[in-house]
């Protein structure tokens, strides 16, 4: 049975850390979404815009040790397919992302409410 992905919005006060254990299977990354947070054994400093990718490792760790920090730490298990992107759209093929267009310019993609 594969873990349940992670998604975890970070807010870590200035000198604060979070150790947080991630499944084995698991790829995962780390967002930043404010200020200036430190991840990793190699100490990699993730500001606002950064992705930084995590190694392998049982947990995840990230610091705000000179200021308040904001992240994204996201964790899940690799889908193993290939990636097609154009535009907004993420998909699987290239005929995956025809049909998402076809459908966005046919309004199928908008919400019903």
């Amino acid at each position: 049975m594969v873990a349940a992905p992670v998604l975890l919005d970070v807010t870590l006060a200035r000198g604060e850390q979070l150790a947080h254990e991630l499944p084995s299977s698991h790829s995962a990354f780390v967002y930043g979404l404010d200020g200036v947070a430190i991840v990793g054994a190699k100490r990699t400093p993730v500001a606002r815009g950064d992705l930084a990718v995590l190694g392998a490792g049982p947990v995840a760790i990230v610091s705000a040790p000179s200021e308040p920090a904001r992240v994204l730490l996201v964790a899940a298990a690799p889908i193993r397919e290939p990636v097609a992107r154009r535009g907004p759209f993420v998909m699987s093929t290239d005929e995956e992302l025809d049909r998402a267009f076809e459908d966005y310019r046919a309004g199928r993609l908008t919400d019903p409410g």
